[in-house]
């Protein structure tokens, strides 16, 4: 036998059964400073202390058999009443062989003492640390539990406080009831808590006075909950921590009254194998948080635990009795089904092929439309950034302060640029920053964004990402640029910008004295739908995406989709809700450069695609682009016409089904009444 110490503080333990008050736990301390003296027996060893007392290994001297001997801590001032009361409860539990046998008592010796039997073995508690129980055996525990519990109930007395550390095993796994401490008579009435996550809502309350054997059946469950599961219900890092933080026991009270009354039922049990429906709602009717819808006694509950054994027990006969004529329907129906599936698979196969077939064709036109129309905003750039006219305004731009910029000669050359590019460039801004990454001129103009220092931006250094702040070290492109998405500081909309270097007019190798971009917003790129055979309808569709990761350090944004437009003004929308493909299709997209996918999910549009994606390259070897086209079909459109050959197949397979499920029905409704009979 192994008796778990119970804590010794102020505040009950969480795992122990509810301390009383400090006089109690300061006379327990008292009682531990030194060994007793028991006529007869030898003290071997501590066993454990709690609020009541301290339990030791000992051996009969005369005979040499363990025992475990119980002091009573109330020794002082001969209140010994709760030593009587547990010796009074365990007299008259002799006669069961699963509780703990009561072997001699002596009220008079200072400490009050009592004699049990050792049990050679391990508490439940301590069998539980390596994990939960097969069910079998978890069940067969109970129901040894169970037994031994209903002969208590039978004999007037509540245990009141059962739990893993107060059921031994012996060394042939036997369970044993021990620790009748805060057991009850029928005819008592004083209050006797238990052990949190073991004793019910209604057992918490200090005012309560009418023990139960209801409680015995909430803490039985909890015991069956947890030998499956591997800890009691309830029991949560979030509910110790709300009862640790509780002030006092009145308060700790309280608290886990509202924990089990407003927690929802437990349910991890149903997810246990082995568990049938049966066990599950055993345990779900002793757990019960209310006491009239709990099994009423321990015997209430072996009643149902044998319910349960005769309804296995009807399995078989059940089995047999419907088996030969359900395995010779199932064959008939499978040969017939399996028939319908692999004509109608080989069909959908063809119409998912060719689908495929036709979106990678477009897949592969609209990626290089769209690097041609890429490059073709790259060139209408570097014409307008080789100009000498606007290199002369760059340079003489360089050194002209904030309140100056922009130069008005340049201003209105770039506004010039902007309007007569506005319908083949599609963009929403122009710009040119010098070689330090100043804003210089922008059409359409903003005033505070003048002067300002974009170096730290990707479209000026070309370095892939946006970066935190700008610096002197930064060194403007060197080429034509696609920058990542960003976030306008001009017009907070998502948005891209088109880059290229702008030379001095004299010698090679020089450095770049000013960048020119164009900005477009996400939505506005490419006239994807222009594609001969798109087909842009609610059953096809072709789309725009980015490899690269944005300005919030993610890949796969939505550069372009036909229901873009519909989730909203983009400046409206907040960055993290912004439509995307997933990482892991973007990772494969850019390893394998075309991929196609069977059953794929848009995140526009709802239902599944049959999908073909191209990587786009650019036209300018070197240059990466690093956006995706996806061109889509839904499935239900690729399957069509094979609709009337699958028609025809499935009602005949339905006709044939029918006839056999009525035969079966007939069968097992005649199965279904005998089982039922008691």
């Amino acid at each position: 036998m192994n008796f778990a110490a119970e804590p010794n503080s102020s505040a009950p333990s969480l795992d122990g059964t509810v301390a009383q008050g400090e006089e109690a736990q300061a006379r327990a301390r008292a009682l531990s400073r030194s060994a007793p003296h028991v006529p007869g027996y030898e003290l071997e060893r501590l066993l454990g202390a709690g609020t009541y007392g301290e339990v030791w290994l000992a051996r009969d001297v005369r005979t040499g058999v363990k025992v475990a001997i119980k002091f009573l801590s109330y020794a002082v001032g001969n209140r010994w009443e709760f030593l009587q009361a547990e010796i009074q409860q365990l007299a008259l539990l002799q006669a069961d062989p699963g509780i703990v046998r009561l072997i001699d008592v002596n009220a008079a010796a200072s400490p009050p003492y009592y004699v049990m039997d050792y049990i050679e073995g391990e508490s439940l508690a301590q069998r539980l640390e390596r994990g939960p129980l097969a069910v079998g055996e978890a069940v067969a525990l109970f129901r040894r539990l169970t037994q031994a519990l209903a002969y208590v109930h039978a004999r007037g007395i509540r245990h009141c406080d059962l739990k893993p550390g107060n059921v031994l095993l012996t060394a042939r796994g036997e369970p044993m009831l021990a620790d009748f401490g805060q057991a009850q008579l029928r005819e008592e009435v004083s209050p006797a808590l238990g052990t949190f996550f073991y004793m019910p809502p209604e057992q918490a309350q200090l005012e309560q006075g009418l023990p139960d054997t209801r409680w015995d059946v909430y803490a039985l469950g909890a015991l069956l909950y947890q030998m499956l599961v591997g800890r009691p219900p309830h029991d949560t890092p979030e509910a110790r921590r709300r009862l640790r933080d509780a002030g006092n026991l009145a308060e700790r009270l309280r608290v886990y009254r509202e924990l089990i009354t407003h927690a929802p039922p437990p349910r991890e049990h149903y997810r246990v194998p082995g568990v049938d429906r049966h066990l599950a709602r055993i345990i779900d009717r002793c757990l019960a948080t209310d006491p009239a819808r709990r099994f009423s006694s321990a015997e209430a509950v072996l009643e149902a635990l044998q319910e349960r054994e005769r309804a296995r027990a009807r399995r078989p006969l059940v089995v047999l009795g419907g088996l030969l004529p359900t395995i010779l329907a199932i064959g008939v129906m499978f040969f017939v089904w399996q028939g319908i599936f692999v004509a109608l698979r080989q069909a959908e196969a063809v119409s998912v092929s060719n689908a495929l077939y036709r979106s990678s064709l477009v897949a592969e036109l609209a990626s290089r439309s769209v690097g041609q129309e890429l490059d073709r905003r790259w060139r209408i750039l570097e014409a307008a950034a080789g100009d000498p006219q606007l290199i002369a305004l760059v340079h003489a731009s360089q050194e002209l302060p904030r309140d100056r910029l922009p130069l008005a000669a340049l201003q209105q050359r770039l506004e010039h640029l902007h309007e007569a590019h506005k319908v083949t460039a599609q963009a929403r801004s122009w710009f040119v920053t010098d070689q330090r990454g100043r804003q210089i001129a922008r059409s359409p103009l903003q005033r505070e964004t003048m002067g300002r220092d974009f170096s730290f931006r990707d479209y000026f250094h070309g370095l892939g990402q946006d970066l935190t702040a700008p610096s002197p070290q930064l060194r403007p492109i060197r080429q034509p640029h696609r920058s990542i998405v960003f976030i306008s500081q001009a017009t907070h909309t998502p948005m891209i910008a088109l880059s290229v270097p702008i030379w001095p007019d004299q010698g090679t190798g020089a450095d770049p004295i000013g960048v020119m971009a164009m900005t477009v917003e996400i939505g506005h790129f490419f006239g994807l739908g222009n594609h001969a055979g798109s087909g842009q309808t609610s059953e096809r569709f072709l789309a725009l995406f980015d490899c690269r990761p944005d300005w919030s350090g993610r890949v796969g944004l939505v550069l372009q989709h036909p229901r873009l437009s519909s989730v909203g003004r983009l400046d409206r929308v907040r960055a993290g809700s912004l439509p995307r493909y997933s990482g892991e299709l973007v990772a494969r997209v850019l390893n394998d450069g075309a991929v196609q996918l069977r059953n794929a999910r848009d995140p526009l549009l709802p239902g599944d695609w049959l999908v073909a994606i191209q990587l786009v390259r650019s036209p300018r070897p070197g240059t990466r682009v690093d956006w995706a086209v996806v061109a889509a079909e839904s499935r239900q459109s690729a399957l069509r016409p094979m609709s009337p050959l699958r028609d025809s197949l499935i009602n005949r397979g339905l006709i044939t089904s029918a006839a056999l499920l009525v035969a079966l029905a007939a069968i097992w409704a005649l199965l279904y009444r005998q089982i039922r009979q008691p």
